[in-house]
Formats: structure tokens, sequence, C-alpha cells
């Protein structure tokens, strides 16, 4: 007799997709953790004192024996943005959603990755009369590179998406 098939559970579509966007957050979020650690001051080396240095200049007038300067490695800052772009660049051409508390942390304009603390500054406004209004709080999230703003209302709940707000109205009207 053949095994009953296991019942398989709900089926994500893009699947690779939502991995892919998945791998680009952790890993621009991964560089700039690693950013903050590695910002210790390098002490320089001397340059070795040569044993002949009569023979140090005789080198230089033809530019031959000129040694190339090394390649700058890339800063992880811009490395993070380079990730953070592809990220929304991906998800808008797959039209996938990132999840909110993804895309609060994504300034908009420059793709930078929002810290509190090290990358954006974060305060809380109520521009109601004296505040009295406790619903009215926003959170404002200043980005340090390009300086856009990000606004975030505090303690409201998630309008429901669009196609389930239209679904429960016409079934209260009919």
């Amino acid at each position: 007799m053949a095994k009953a098939k296991q019942a398989k559970g709900a089926n994500v579509p893009h699947k690779a997709l939502h991995s892919r966007l998945s791998y680009l957050y952790q890993a621009a979020t991964y560089l700039s953790a690693q950013e903050k650690t590695s910002t210790a001051p390098a002490i320089p080396t001397p340059p070795p004192v040569p044993s002949q240095p009569h023979l140090q200049n005789a080198g230089d007038e033809s530019g031959h024996n000129q040694v190339p300067a090394e390649p700058q490695p890339a800063s992880s800052q811009f490395l993070t943005r380079v990730l953070l772009s592809d990220l929304r660049t991906v998800s808008m051409k797959m039209q996938i959603r990132l999840s909110p508390g993804m895309k609060h942390t994504i300034c908009k304009r420059c793709d930078a990755l929002l810290q509190d603390g090290s990358t954006c500054v974060t305060k809380i406004e109520n521009k109601s009369k004296n505040g009295r209004k406790p619903w009215a709080d926003v959170l404002v999230r200043t980005c340090g590179n390009c300086g856009c703003k990000k606004r975030f209302p505090v303690n409201a709940e998630r309008q429901p998406r669009r196609p389930n707000r239209v679904s429960k109205a016409t079934t209260q009207v009919g």
C-alpha cells in the first residue's frame, strides 16, 4: 500500500525572491554593524628605511620602478547602500511587498540603512495645540546622509489592504 501524502503548508509564491530580499537586507545590516566595530583608528606603519639611501632616488627619475598605490577598499556604507538599492529594485520589479519594519529602516532618497544614533536621528513630535492630543504623536526619523524625514504615526492601527476593505464594504452594503 502507498503512503498517504503529507498535506503541504501554504506555498509562498516567489520563494527564491523572498529569500534573496532577506539575504540582501541581512547582508546590509551585517556590513553596517561591521563598520561600527572597525572604526577604530589604525596605527600607521612607518616606511621602511632603505639600506642604501644614495640608490633610493636613482630609480625615481625613470618612473619605471614606482609601485602603484593600493586600491582603497570600498566603504561598507557604500556597499550597504548598493545592497539596499538592489533590494528596493528587486521588490519593485517583482511587485513584492516589503514588511513595514524593513521599509522603516531604509531611507527613501539615498537608500541608507537608518539606525538610531548612528545614521539617523529619531524623535517624537506632536504638532497638536500644546501636545493635547496624545493620539497625534508622530515618530520622525531624519536621515543623517541626505536629511530626508520619514514620519510614522505612533499607536495607530494599520489600515487593512484595499482588497480587504473593499470586500468588507460590499458585504455591509448588500
